[in-house]
Protein backbone atom coordinates (compact mmCIF):
# COMPACT_ATOMS: atom_id res chain seq x y z
CA UNK A 1 0.00 0.00 0.00
CA UNK A 2 1.14 3.90 -1.10
CA UNK A 3 0.94 6.82 1.33
CA UNK A 4 -0.75 9.21 -0.65
CA UNK A 5 -2.92 12.52 0.76
CA UNK A 6 -5.86 12.56 -0.62
CA UNK A 7 -8.12 16.05 0.19
CA UNK A 8 -10.66 17.67 -1.96
CA UNK A 9 -9.79 20.73 -4.17
CA UNK A 10 -12.68 22.19 -4.15
CA UNK A 11 -14.97 21.08 -1.25
CA UNK A 12 -17.45 23.43 -2.04
CA UNK A 13 -19.43 25.52 -5.09
CA UNK A 14 -18.61 29.17 -3.53
CA UNK A 15 -15.28 28.98 -3.16
CA UNK A 16 -12.64 29.35 -6.69
CA UNK A 17 -10.08 27.14 -6.78
CA UNK A 18 -6.94 29.31 -8.50
CA UNK A 19 -3.33 28.30 -7.99
CA UNK A 20 -0.81 30.50 -6.01
CA UNK A 21 0.28 32.08 -9.19
CA UNK A 22 -2.84 32.52 -11.16
CA UNK A 23 -3.01 36.41 -10.73
CA UNK A 24 0.71 36.14 -12.24
CA UNK A 25 -0.95 35.79 -15.65
CA UNK A 26 2.61 33.74 -16.71
CA UNK A 27 1.25 32.58 -20.03
CA UNK A 28 1.73 36.12 -21.16
CA UNK A 29 5.36 36.21 -19.96
CA UNK A 30 5.92 33.52 -22.68
CA UNK A 31 9.05 34.44 -25.07
CA UNK A 32 9.01 38.08 -23.34
CA UNK A 33 12.33 37.34 -21.12
CA UNK A 34 15.58 36.92 -21.90
CA UNK A 35 17.42 34.52 -24.26
CA UNK A 36 19.32 33.23 -21.26
CA UNK A 37 17.22 33.34 -18.37
CA UNK A 38 19.19 32.64 -14.97
CA UNK A 39 16.16 31.03 -13.34
CA UNK A 40 13.19 29.23 -14.48
CA UNK A 41 9.50 28.72 -13.27
CA UNK A 42 7.10 25.52 -13.35
CA UNK A 43 4.23 25.40 -12.07
CA UNK A 44 1.98 22.51 -11.37
CA UNK A 45 -1.52 23.56 -10.92
CA UNK A 46 -3.18 23.29 -7.56
CA UNK A 47 -0.40 20.34 -6.35
CA UNK A 48 1.11 22.96 -3.41
CA UNK A 49 4.61 22.34 -5.77
CA UNK A 50 6.74 25.09 -7.00
CA UNK A 51 9.96 24.35 -8.93
CA UNK A 52 12.97 26.83 -8.98
CA UNK A 53 15.65 25.82 -11.21
CA UNK A 54 18.98 28.21 -11.73
CA UNK A 55 22.28 28.18 -12.01
CA UNK A 56 24.22 27.10 -8.31
CA UNK A 57 27.30 28.87 -9.39
CA UNK A 58 25.33 32.36 -9.68
CA UNK A 59 26.36 33.81 -6.73
CA UNK A 60 23.10 35.93 -6.94
CA UNK A 61 20.86 33.00 -7.21
CA UNK A 62 22.18 30.48 -4.48
CA UNK A 63 22.07 33.80 -1.95
CA UNK A 64 18.51 33.70 -2.81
Amino acid sequence: MSTANVYQQRPTTDVKAESPLFHASLDSLIGKGRASPGVFLREKKLLGHLTLRGDAHDQAFAAG
